[in-house]
């Protein structure tokens, strides 16, 4: 029998679902696993290790939850390269039935009871890769090689820890991973290498929408012709997924269990109004919320309810015995539920504000929205989002599928195996460093084209100065302490000589993975020093946090930078003039030395308060810049004074 080979796999590695695609004769394509599904759940199971050795995946997984809550994983996608003390590890602690620790390195990781450990989620990610490879190398008629090219997808706000560990996990599935792509971008990759009809044109603005199980991303993307697709701005919320539709509808229910039990339980009571009805129901909510059976009974009713959503106006859960031997019966309307989960409908928009805001663009400046992931096959957010862009999104690709197919088209790309389409990425935030003054150069700007490389030339800022601190930062602030810190090094054996004599070129390099490359070399000698980023921990809720922060303190930053600007000039000039009076004495009259003492007196106050952080606040911009200009005008009139009287002489 003859069989295919695969030359590459393309990895939705979701938060709810996973998927796995790949080329095949040019067409991309799903790789159904041996019981014919096309995606299966990201739930790994793990059995006591005399049970067996190795954990079970999937819907395999699923089925053995009820009964082994503590030890099975879902939803790790949300941990993964996360720290423990992060806000949403702590929001997804409340939703999850096993108990999240901390690290020895401060990382979030996962007890589990049955392997008498903790593990990371980048283990528990590496187990449903692994899972869906060896599947798809026991299907008849593919060749899939032992450690096959791989292509895997994460959100577009994930950091560079997020995607080291999305990598690695990839790694340890024995996975050859030649790229980690942005889901959206993925998606976008499919439509265009699938349109005929409708294909996106040349200078065409168009929408990516991604809701998938955990996060919710938006990515504005123009086509600039020759092929070439670019990210021009993106936003997201990487805590709002169809999870949190789910973990709504949950607590709506507990609540209406308690509310329901509660009261019959007082109606049945024989002294009537005896029993206290608000202490019952909260004794119930806390006793069902204490009870990870329960939780998770309740967790896959409110998921198979929500689904039926979006084809029928009702659904039904029925549990049978669920509480204290007491069944529980309930209709939901789709109008109840859309009411329930309204304010998660409400956080879709923000994002796609913010996007446009940083794109310089408005609703009526797009073409297209493609919607993709699971979560987008509801009514309420179709409507929500159609309603902002005053146009229908397109539903020719299926949102479960489409981000794997377009891993599986990057993959064929990377292999050669069709024509090159370029997909690019942004930058999310603005990379720099520190400079004179604790000052924040940006050498890429936020929303700049990824992969790139920019480089700048820096000098030297005393004299005789040996080495060079290169202390890098993200954000948009104008001070480099008020955006977040990622790592410095030091460029040291630099020849000694007067202050600005060294020129030093720093180069920023963002890779087609988004990690940070910086590199310092000096011009003359060729000394040269480097580091490359590991830790640009932040999640999209903290990017969010700092451009809020940004755009409230514009004026104020404005304010720091226009003093750093005038005192740097000022400094300058006050040298000058110091020479000049020390210098030139004798040709000077006594008035022109007293006014330039004055003014350096004056000028050097200010440089003093420019320096200190508490009173630089205090400085009155305008007399600074008066000075400087005092300082100015006096140099001019020294020149013409010693001019006028070498020419006489």
């Amino acid at each position: 029998m003859l069989k295919r080979h695969v030359k590459c796999l393309g990895f939705d590695l979701g938060t709810t679902n996973s998927c796995v695609s790949t080329m095949a004769n040019g067409v991309p394509t799903v790789l159904p696993m041996l019981d014919g599904s096309r995606t299966v759940p990201s739930v790994v199971g793990y059995l006591p290790l005399e049970a067996r050795d190795t954990p079970l995946v999937g819907a395999e997984a699923e089925r053995q939850a009820l009964t082994n809550v503590k030890n099975t994983i879902n939803a790790s996608k949300r941990l993964i390269g996360r720290r423990f003390t992060d806000a949403e590890v702590k929001r997804a602690a409340k939703h999850v039935s096993y108990d999240i620790v901390q690290g020895p390195n401060g990382e979030a990781m996962i007890n589990v009871p049955n392997l008498q450990k903790s593990i990371s989620p980048i283990e528990v990610g590496s187990e449903v890769l692994k899972y869906i490879k060896l599947q798809v190398q026991q299907r008849p008629g593919l060749e899939v090689e032992n450690k096959p090219h791989a292509v895997i997808t994460c959100p577009a706000y994930f950091n560079n820890d997020q995607r080291r560990a999305t990598e690695l996990a990839g790694q340890l599935a024995n996975l050859d991973v030649i790229r980690v792509l942005s889901e959206p971008t993925a998606a976008a990759l499919l439509y265009n290498y699938n349109s005929t009809n409708n294909k996106i044109k040349e200078n065409e603005i168009f929408v990516v929408i991604d809701a998938g199980g955990g996060t919710y991303d938006i990515s504005i993307m123009e086509c600039s012709g020759d092929g070439v697709y670019s990210v021009i701005a993106t936003a997201g919320d990487g805590f709002l997924g169809g999870d949190d539709w789910d973990n709504g509808f949950v607590e709506y229910l507990i609540g209406d269990i308690a509310e329901t039990f509660a009261q019959a339980e007082q109606d049945s009571s024989s002294a009537r109004g005896a029993l206290d009805i608000k202490s019952m129901k909260i004794a119930i909510m806390n006793a069902i919320r204490a009870d990870p059976v329960m939780m998770y009974t309740l967790k896959l009713s409110a998921e198979t309810a929500k689904k039926q959503f979006s084809e029928k106006v009702s659904a039904e859960i029925i549990l049978p015995g669920f509480y204290d031997g007491k069944s529980y019966k309930k209709v939901i309307t789709r109008d109840q539920f859309e009411l329930l989960t309204a304010p998660l409908v409400a956080r879709l928009i923000p994002p796609c504000k913010q996007a446009l805001t940083d794109a310089d663009l408005t609703p009526r400046d797009i073409s297209k929205i493609l919607y993709v992931g699971g979560t987008t096959r509801s009514l309420a957010l179709q409507r929500k989002v159609s309603e902002f862009f005053k146009q229908k999104g397109l539903t020719t690709m299926n949102p479960d599928e489409s981000v794997s197919l377009g891993a599986a088209v990057q993959g064929a790309i990377l292999n050669h195996e069709v024509n090159s389409i370029l997909l690019l990425d942004v930058a999310p935030l603005s990379l720099g460093l520190e400079t004179l003054g604790g000052i924040f150069s940006p050498i890429i700007k936020r929303n700049a084209t990824i992969p790139t490389r920019k480089t700048q030339t820096f000098t030297t800022s005393e004299d005789n100065q040996r080495s060079v601190k290169i202390k890098v930062f993200q954000g948009e602030r104008e001070i480099a302490s008020q955006n977040h810190y990622l790592g410095e090094f030091e460029l040291d054996n630099l020849p000694p000589g007067p202050r600005g004599s060294l020129k030093i070129d720093i180069s920023f390099e963002v890779d087609e993975n988004g990690l940070i490359h910086v590199k310092a070399v000096d011009q003359d000698t060729g000394v040269q020093q480097s580091i490359k980023i590991n830790n640009a921990s932040l999640s999209q809720d903290t990017i969010n946090e700092m451009l809020k922060t940004a755009a409230e303190n514009k004026e104020a930053d404005k304010r720091e930078r226009e003093i750093f600007e005038y005192s740097k000039e000022l400094s300058g000039l006050i040298t000058g003039l110091k020479e000049a009076l020390q210098e030139r004495s004798d040709l000077l009259s006594k008035d022109i030395i007293e006014k330039g003492n004055r003014l350096v007196a004056q000028g050097s106050d200010f440089l003093t308060d420019a320096d200190d952080l508490a009173r630089r606040r205090l400085i009155d911009l305008l007399e600074l810049k008066k000075c400087r200009d005092r300082i100015h005008r006096l140099m001019l009139d020294i020149g013409k004074s010693l001019e006028g009287r070498t020419t006489s002489m």
